[in-house]
Formats: structure tokens, C-alpha cells, sequence
């Protein structure tokens, strides 16, 4: 199963739904926003309710991915996470709810065999963030940090760059407009407080416009062959 996480590589998954028949691949977009658990990471989140669990909250959550088939995985499945990395602690957060979900809700031994992909990583290019993690290009490894502090479970992952790049008004930049996400690409904001049953229509919600634009760009496609 390919996992786009969030809104930022949502474009992604459009694209691979049109241009791939995904040769028996699942691919799937999760909507996912903070760092449920944690302190706020990022200067413009000042809200730290935002990202508080509840009991109630995380089992909804788990319903959600459930609902998005991540349930039927084992330990012997590959799961790609796409997604671009900051500070680390969104994923690390992600990474510590899906070992939850295997482990306690599908009683798993571990979770499946997972694999990161990140869009704002560059070939041959070490990343580090202080006190989050450190990426080894030549291992392909992504490192988190442990720490009570930060909220940041230790672990290393298998991690490979996309090698998008990511600055002001580039592609990155503007497909994550909260425009755009919500009548192109399905992208909603979806922190820990909104983890309810009445937020799951805005959640799951495809404005008729979207589909209307959707429509108009695959007849586009279709005149062009872009592929051929």
C-alpha cells in the first residue's frame, strides 16, 4: 500500500490514480494534521488543543484507518509513506498511532514493513533536524530521536528522497493553499480535536466543483496523451 499522509502530497495520489493502473498496488490519501500529543512544532499552530488525544478520539481515528483499508495489512505487508518532512514530529507522531493501531487494535506482533518516501529530501543529501532525527543518504535511513521532552519516540526507519523541491511559490507551496486542497484535492486539516463523527462529513466532503474540474482535466488528458 502506497499512504499519502496528510495534504501536502495529496497532489501525488491524484496524479497516480490517472496516469497508473497501480498494478494491483492500493493507494490511498489519509488525512492527518499536527503533532497529535505533542507541543506544538510549528510557530503558526498556537493552539495546543489542537493536538490533544483522547481515549474517544484516537479510537475514531482508528475506525478512519481502518475505514482506509490499513487494517488489512500484516506484519509481512510494504506500506510507502509519502509525505515531505519539517521538524519530524507529525511523522513521528503518525509512526507512534500506526504502531498503536497494529499492536493494540489488530493485535499484530509489529507493524507492517514500512517505508518512508519524502518529497523535500534530495539524492546523496544528509538531513538533520537538532534534537528530532538525522536522515543517512547512503544507509537510506531516517533516525528519530527519543526524548521526554519532545515527545519523539526513538526509532529508524527505511526512508527514501523524491527530490521535489520545496521553497516559496514553488509546486509544493501552492498545491498546499487551503484553496486548492479543498476543491482539487480533497486535502482537509485534520488535527486531533477533529477526531469526531462530526467532522467526518467536512472531512470526507468533494465539493461539486472538484468533481466538475476533475471531469474537464481527464477529458484534457484524454485529447493529449501525454503518455504515449
Amino acid at each position: 500500500m502506497v499512504l499519502y499522509l496528510g495534504r501536502s502530497p495529496s497532489i501525488l495520489q491524484k496524479t497516480c490514480s490517472h496516469f497508473s493502473d497501480n498494478e494491483g498496488m492500493l493507494h490511498t490519501q489519509i488525512n492527518f494534521s499536527g503533532t497529535p500529543n505533542m507541543r506544538n512544532s510549528r510557530k503558526y499552530e498556537v493552539n495546543e488543543l489542537r493536538n490533544v488525544v483522547t481515549t474517544e478520539r484516537l479510537e475514531h481515528f482508528c475506525h478512519y484507518l481502518q475505514a482506509k483499508q490499513l487494517g488489512d495489512l500484516t506484519e509481512k505487508s510494504e506500506l510507502y509513506i509519502v509525505d515531505q518532512l519539517g521538524t519530524g514530529a507529525s511523522m513521528n507522531a503518525f509512526l507512534q498511532i500506526l504502531h498503536h493501531f497494529y499492536t493494540k487494535v489488530k493485535s499484530l506482533r509489529s507493524t507492517p514493513k514500512i517505508t518512508l518516501l519524502l518529497m523535500n529530501f534530495q539524492d546523496e543529501i544528509d538531513h538533520t533536524q537538532k534534537d528530532m532525527y538525522y536522515f543517512s543518504a547512503t544507509n537510506q535511513q531516517l533516525t528519530f530521536y527519543g526524548s521526554s521532552e519532545t515527545g519523539l519516540r526513538g526509532m529508524t526507519i527505511k526512508a527514501i528522497p523524491l527530490c521535489m523541491q520545496e521553497h516559496d511559490q514553488c509546486a509544493l507551496d501552492i498545491l498546499d493553499d487551503e484553496m486548492v486542497q479543498y476543491y482539487l484535492l480533497r486535502g482537509r486539516e485534520y488535527p486531533a480535536y477533529c477526531w469526531t463523527e462530526e467532522y467526518d462529513t467536512y472531512r470526507d466532503s468533494h465539493p461539486e466543483l472538484a468533481t466538475t474540474l476533475e471531469r474537464e482535466l481527464l477529458k484534457l488528458m484524454a485529447l493529449h496523451h501525454p503518455l504515449e
